[in-house]
């Protein structure tokens, strides 16, 4: 055995790292799923939203939501379905669950599947345990047993399944084959190689790396790998944690190791890795592959819900424009510390509601959300904003725009015209003073309408001189 030997091999594994690269290489460097929720309240349907971003061609994708509480040594699943409100939702996938029993944190993942290709999230090995449990892997697409190259010495080079998953300072694997055993050698001159690798999909340079599990004297021990698909060369960048439990082979890498080399685009991911897992066989005169699974793309990132603690969400900067060519837009931004997303997202515009949407699924750092109405005709209209996370409801204090027929756009927002004062009291138990100023005499309504817009009472109907006016209101009649 020597290093031409071993150099041969890893020009094998390069042959399928490079179609691997290539393919990636072809799609924009995004990522391909982004997921949030609803506020976390028991009793009540909690609705989750996941973006798929195709940029891997897959037609009839089934897109899923993996879940447990924190606490739990198992994640349900449940299939997501596609929104149909174009055009703010069309590749959002959704889902509702009920919760009824008291829950700290939930844990929560997204997958994409069609056929032989996998996207992936997975669950957060938060205390670093190795092996980790089986319910702390996102499992990969399982591979046919018995589906091996000829020659292949023995059922333990047959990968049959493998999963990921990943904390703050390392990345975790396994394998399962069709023997349940892994011996590294047979007599002595073949030895045999099970590698899990993935490529850094965000970096132009063409390395791979890769946890192999092998043992060939003063050449090759267990260890993280960095392999060029240019020259060939490879290095030795890193030790591995590896373990066989179970009849499964686990492999660890520290994540400090990738980032500290230069050819690794830091951490977190910016969008995916592709991994790959690969058996060899080698001898004095005879290298081959002997297993391979179809590629599986994999995200770093585990969503989180505390349904203990919620910071109610923001609404403001609103406006509502137009005219009678292009009808009339309302927009206003909502943003939720939280990464909540609006459960209510509601435009009430003369007393008709009007759900919103928004391109912009990222909340926690502002969401920018509109509605296109048809032209309503000159004059005065009332309108209000409501939103709520599923906890916390927001709303807008009922406003209003004067439309004139001036044959140019013209909004004329009604605090241009006269300024209403907050009444006082507020909240009031009996009677209330409410105040206001005009800026030119004229005719002036003042009426009272309900939270939900609904017409209450009329208390001023009569020709005004411009100023400062009052009147007292007993929640009831004129007064």
């Amino acid at each position: 055995m020597s290093d031409k030997i071993l150099i041969s091999t890893i020009k094998i594994l390069f042959i399928f790292s490079l179609i691997s690269m290539l393919v990636t290489n072809s799609f924009s460097q995004e990522s391909i799923l982004n997921g949030t929720s609803s506020a976390g309240v028991v009793g009540a349907p909690v609705k989750f939203n996941c973006d798929y971003n195709d940029v891997l061609g897959m037609p009839g994708v089934e897109v899923m939501m993996h879940y447990g509480n924190q606490a739990d040594t198992v994640f349900n699943d449940i299939p997501m379905t596609l929104m149909d409100e174009d055009p703010y939702y069309s590749f959002t996938y959704e889902t509702d669950i009920l919760f009824q029993n008291t829950l700290d944190i939930l844990c929560y993942y997204f997958s994409a599947r069609e056929e032989s290709l996998l996207v992936t999230q997975s669950p957060f090995n938060a205390d670093d345990i190795f092996p980790p449990p089986t319910y702390s892997y996102a499992d990969m697409i399982e591979d046919p047993e018995g589906d091996t190259l000829p020659g292949t010495g023995g059922g333990w080079l047959d990968i049959t399944r493998s999963g990921i998953t990943y904390s703050d300072s390392r990345i975790y694997a396994y394998m399962s084959n069709a023997t349940g055993e892994w011996p590294t050698s047979q007599g002595y001159d073949t030895y045999f190689f099970y590698c899990f690798g993935f490529i850094d999909t965000s970096s132009t340079n063409v390395w791979f790396f890769s946890m192999v599990y092998v043992d060939i004297p003063f050449i090759a021990s267990p260890g993280l790998y960095k392999l060029s698909l240019i020259d060939t060369s490879f290095y030795r960048i890193g030790d591995i944690d590896y373990d066989i439990s179970d009849s499964n082979l686990h492999m660890s890498c520290s994540i400090d190791d990738l980032v500290s080399d230069p050819d690794w685009n830091g951490w977190p991911q910016a969008d995916y890795m592709v991994s790959e897992r690969v058996t060899f066989t080698a001898s004095s005169f005879n290298i081959y592959i002997n297993d391979f699974t179809f590629p599986t793309f994999f995200e770093p990132e585990t969503q989180f819900l505390d349904f203990n603690d919620n910071t109610s969400p923001d609404i403001f900067d609103y406006t509502v424009t137009g005219d009678e060519d292009t009808g009339l837009e309302a927009i206003i931004n909502y943003c939720d510390p939280d990464n909540d997303l609006p459960l209510v997202r509601q435009l009430n515009f003369d007393q008709e509601f009007y759900n919103m949407g928004s391109f912009d699924h990222f909340y926690s750092d502002t969401s920018e959300f509109e509605y296109i109405l048809s032209w309503p005709g000159y004059g005065w209209h009332y309108f209000y904003f409501q939103f709520s996370d599923g906890l916390d409801t927001l709303q807008t204090m009922l406003d209003s725009v004067y439309f004139a027929p001036t044959g140019v756009d013209d909004c004329i927002p009604l605090s241009d015209e006269f300024i209403l004062h907050q009444n006082y009291p507020n909240p009031f138990n009996g009677c209330t003073s409410i105040s206001f100023e005009i800026k030119q005499a004229g005719k002036v309504d003042l009426s009272v309408y309900d939270i939900a817009g609904k017409f209450v009472v009329k208390l001023i109907n009569e020709y005004l001189k411009p100023g400062f006016h009052s009147i007292i209101w007993d929640g009831y009649t004129n007064s």
